[in-house]
């Protein structure tokens, strides 16, 4: 086992800062790739060592370990003769595989792979991880519920769609540990905060207080406060307005370039395979299915709505499905002989 000195890490966070140079800052975000600092590392394991046994061997886990910075600080703090090696998880080669020419001459092993795939064998009895930060609307729905019905069989804990990636790592990480094994997480700072979590409390209760668990939305839902859980929609309608606006508009297509999931305060478009595909092979098609959207008449679309006192427009899913937008249909190669003046089927809700 190579010993490890300043010289050493110096060559470390050199590789670091040269791997994440080569990366957008967009992509790290993404991907929740966020190094641990050299002086933070020390300081958890510098802790870590205060909660293992004298005279007990010390094998190490990290699921996401990046260069290794959880593994310097591991050598740094115990003496060889307390350590029995230790194993990280790297899911991106570009970080993965020169890690793993860096710690080549080591005891210590780097596997290229996605920790949350991997069977556990409950024989490490540490485990240190910075996990990536990765936001539920970054992960594609097929993980969400694989990652979903994984963490409810290894913890029992059933996360909800919105939880990140790294909740899904807290989750599997405890069949990899051995009975009595020391885990330690950077996690953001307000799951961290007591006060933070008693205000949620405090705000939940108080809902309840007030009835607002036996509205309709709530008493539909398990549990009464739990959020709708569904992917941003790439085009947003309003659906209630009045037409004697300045525009003359009561409805407007929205183009949704973020990540934002809407509330109950827009009808949610999302194209339907068809569309889906040919968006796909030119993604300049859904810019022109809004533009062609916001060509539809304020007339056509208030033949289909209904209308409330005061001049107040509303239009419901249904009646927004009836709206004839065969234009759309011209994009669609296979479509272009249809003309059925039921096109926005090609969006559902």
């Amino acid at each position: 086992m190579i010993g490890i000195h300043n010289g050493f890490e110096q060559v470390r966070l050199k590789l670091q800062a040269e791997l994440d140079a080569r990366k957008t800052q967009a992509e790290r975000n993404r991907l929740g790739q966020f190094a641990t600092p050299t002086a933070l590392a020390l300081d958890i394991l510098n802790y870590a060592a205060t909660l293992i046994p004298d005279g007990e061997k010390i094998r190490l886990l990290d699921p996401a370990v990046g260069t290794g910075s959880f593994f310097s600080a591991f050598q740094q703090v115990f003496s060889e003769k307390k350590i029995s090696g230790a194993v990280g998880f790297e899911i991106d080669p570009h970080y993965g595989e020169p890690a793993s020419l860096l710690w080549r001459d080591s005891d210590f092993t780097i596997k290229l792979a996605d920790f949350t795939t991997q069977d556990p064998d409950g024989q490490f009895n540490l485990l240190i991880c910075n996990p990536p930060y990765v936001r539920h609307h970054h992960l594609q729905n097929e993980d969400k519920v694989r990652l979903q019905a994984r963490t409810a069989q290894v913890s029992g804990m059933k996360l909800s769609g919105l939880a990140g990636l790294y909740c899904h790592f807290l989750g599997l990480s405890h069949p990899w540990l051995a009975d009595g094994g020391v885990a330690g997480w950077l996690i953001p700072s307000e799951f961290m905060d007591v006060n933070y979590g008693k205000a949620i409390k405090h705000y939940l209760q108080e809902g309840r207080e007030r009835g607002v668990h036996e509205g309709y939305l709530c008493s539909h839902r398990a549990p009464w406060y739990s959020q709708e859980n569904r992917p941003s929609a790439p085009i947003v309608c309003t659906y209630i307005g009045r037409s004697n606006t300045k525009s003359g508009r009561p409805f407007r297509f929205i183009l949704n370039n973020s990540s934002a999931t809407v509330a109950n305060v827009y009808l949610a478009m999302y194209p339907k395979p068809q569309l889906a595909k040919a968006i796909e092979q030119d993604a300049s098609i859904l810019r022109q299915a809004w533009a062609m959207l916001n060509r539809i008449t304020p007339e056509q679309l208030m033949g289909e709505g209904r209308v409330y006192g005061g001049g107040l427009r509303k239009l419901e899913p249904g009646e927004l499905a009836n709206v004839d937008a065969s234009e759309i249909a011209a994009l669609i190669p296979e479509f272009k002989q249809v003309l059925s003046g039921q096109q926005l089927a090609l969006f559902g809700g």
